[in-house]
């Protein structure tokens, strides 16, 4: 039994710094160059237009539409991976809970065959705090019928550690939040 708990605690601590570097992978990032977020480089084709629009309700607290995307969609940032619809819809719901507000517009431009929404987002504010700032970069892909197929989020535009240990890390945390969202938020 003491192997096991052994094993188990090994298990979570792994984890956890696996999480933790990659997050402070992001964070230490600091904030996007201000020439990545400029006018010069928006891209305003309706679909570039639209891909900002369904960034700006995600990023508001309004829920992922699931017709929108594909049945195995995926939403990934430095702390979760989410796959599938489901999954992916509860983790848009749990962003409600931070009280997203938009700080800027979100505005879109093209690159490597994928839309790119910049985003400049406030979490948590309050009477008696200002809340937490982060700029980000919201990278959608779509599948060939037009469904988001991908939702890739770049804090601080840093790109994700691709090491597998840090996928196996999000991928917990984001299977966490899509059992734990249902319990708490009700």
């Amino acid at each position: 039994m003491a192997a096991i708990r052994e094993a188990a605690a090994a298990a979570i601590t792994g984890h956890a710094i696996f999480t933790a570097v990659g997050i402070g992978n992001a964070v230490v990032a600091g904030p996007p160059d201000a020439a990545n977020h400029s006018d010069d480089l928006i891209c305003l084709q309706p679909r570039c237009l639209a891909a900002a629009q369904v960034a700006a309700g995600l990023y508001s607290g309004g829920g992922l539409e699931g017709d929108i995307c594909t049945e195995d969609v995926t939403f990934t940032d430095p702390a979760a991976c989410c796959s599938g619809r489901a999954e992916v819809v509860e983790a848009f719901r749990a962003l409600r809970w931070t009280r997203p507000e938009h700080i800027t517009t979100p505005r879109a431009s093209q690159a490597d065959g994928a839309l790119h929404v910049h985003l400049h987002q406030r979490y948590f504010s309050s009477p008696w705090w200002r809340g937490l700032e982060v700029k980000s970069t919201l990278v959608l892909k779509h599948a060939p019928d037009g469904q988001i197929c991908e939702l890739e989020e770049r804090w601080n535009d840093a790109p994700l550690l691709r090491w597998r240990p840090f996928y196996w890390a999000r991928r917990v945390n984001g299977r966490l939040s899509s059992l734990l969202t249902p319990l708490l938020l009700r």
